[in-house]
């Protein structure tokens, strides 16, 4: 088979399996791997407007770029993500796409639960609204949670919320789950981060990195790529801010072809013991 042919088949693959349904304020399904180890990176927060797909898509067009088997599930019912991968280009590095908002009529459970085969790395982009108990379910798929926050009140309490969520989730309170917050939208002067910055050291959530707010994202994305694949001027400085991020991911993590500095852990309670920055 040709690698344009491959690569047609793959498209035609993208919205095809499923992970689990969000209808009615139910969700169901747990990722079930076929072979290898998988790596769930899920984006997490149930404020709406955080930048949860943003990093998603990035994170998968980095992934798959980097020569990882790439699934992106998207549980979102306004199918952001989807929409990204559709419009993705054919000569961009395959990521196998995953409509996990969609009940089709005619698919099997066990069909509708399967990632693709040897996936690597598996980016989860999760819907606003997400309560408990729906959102421990959904967390306890996880191996790694990136809590998007922007440096405004309402979402400052938002993430005090869902916090008060992960410390009741046995996975994360025996720290078998990374998380870190990742600030969005940062504003020219740090000193409007200081209310935020406080906030994620009064719960223990460290932060992995920085985004500053750049027209380069939806440029990215209105052409189905990511900022990484996006050429022209203010690429080194947008891309400065996603390499602690790519780090910390791979930090402890089965890596190719990666050479990363040792970074701390982040810790979630404020009782557990800090580790330096």
């Amino acid at each position: 088979m040709s690698e344009a042919d491959r690569r047609q088949n793959a498209k035609a693959r993208i919205v095809k399996v499923l992970v689990c349904r969000h209808r009615d304020g139910l969700l169901s399904g747990t990722i079930v791997a076929q072979g290898g180890t998988v790596h769930t990176i899920m984006l997490l927060n149930p404020k709406g407007g955080s930048g949860k797909t943003t990093i998603a898509t990035n994170l998968a067009a980095y992934y798959a770029g980097q020569g990882f088997l790439t699934a992106l599930f998207d549980h979102d019912a306004q199918g952001s993500s989807t929409r990204w991968l559709q419009a993705r280009p054919e000569s961009r590095a395959i990521i196998h796409g995953v409509a996990a908002f969609q009940n089709p009529i005619g698919v099997t459970r066990s069909y509708q639960l399967r990632v693709p085969l040897n996936a690597e790395r598996v980016i989860v982009d999760t819907p606003a609204g997400l309560t408990d108990p729906f959102l421990p379910n959904l967390v306890r798929t996880a191996d790694t949670i990136i809590v998007p926050v922007l440096p405004s009140p309402i979402d400052i309490d938002a993430m005090f919320s869902l916090v008060e969520v992960l410390r009741r989730v046995e996975p994360v309170c025996k720290s078998d789950v990374r998380i870190a917050a990742v600030v969005n939208r940062t504003p020219a002067h740090r000193s409007g981060l200081k209310p935020l910055e406080k906030a994620l050291q009064s719960v223990g959530l460290n932060v992995a990195t920085r985004l500053r707010e750049t027209r380069r994202y939806p440029r990215a994305s209105a052409r189905g790529i990511g900022v990484n694949e996006l050429g022209g001027i203010g690429k080194d400085r947008c891309l400065d801010d996603w390499r602690p991020l790519w780090a910390w991911l791979e930090n402890s993590q089965d890596s190719k072809s990666f050479t990363l500095e040792q970074s701390s852990r982040p810790r979630l309670f404020p009782e557990r013991e800090a580790v330096p920055a």
